[in-house]
């Protein structure tokens, strides 16, 4: 019951030779950050009910909309781990001014004690 998905992510494993590792050719972006396809598991570890239980994310126009965590603050993140963008939420429904590129992104929202991890992937 804690897990709430189950999905391979297609990122490496058929991508051409032309994505290489080393050399002159080097690829340094999410589709050579592995040797494989990694298996993304969604994981609900909790039962306690928290203000973030309706966050949710949506896309618009290629930008990220939050929903539900007004007066919170957010951290996007790529799958490298690291911090695309960040900011505070000053409405119900916040239209961030960032356009996504192809990837798989963590939304981490916190509003006071409470923080959701948010995972979404933009084809």
């Amino acid at each position: 019951p804690q897990i709430t998905g189950v999905q391979p992510y297609h990122i490496n494993s058929d991508e051409d030779t032309t994505h290489a590792y080393k050399g002159p050719n080097a690829d340094e972006t999410m589709f050579r950050s592995s040797d494989h396809d990694p298996i993304l598991v969604g994981l609900k570890l909790s039962s306690d009910h928290t203000g973030l239980d309706d966050c949710y994310v949506t896309m618009q126009d290629g930008k990220p909309v939050l929903f539900g965590a007004e007066g919170g603050f957010f951290q996007l993140y790529n799958i490298n781990g690291q911090v695309v963008t960040q900011g505070t939420i000053s409405s119900a429904q916040e239209v961030l001014p960032i356009t996504l590129p192809r990837g798989f992104y963590i939304f981490c929202v916190s509003v006071g004690n409470d923080i959701q991890p948010i995972k979404i992937v933009v084809h």
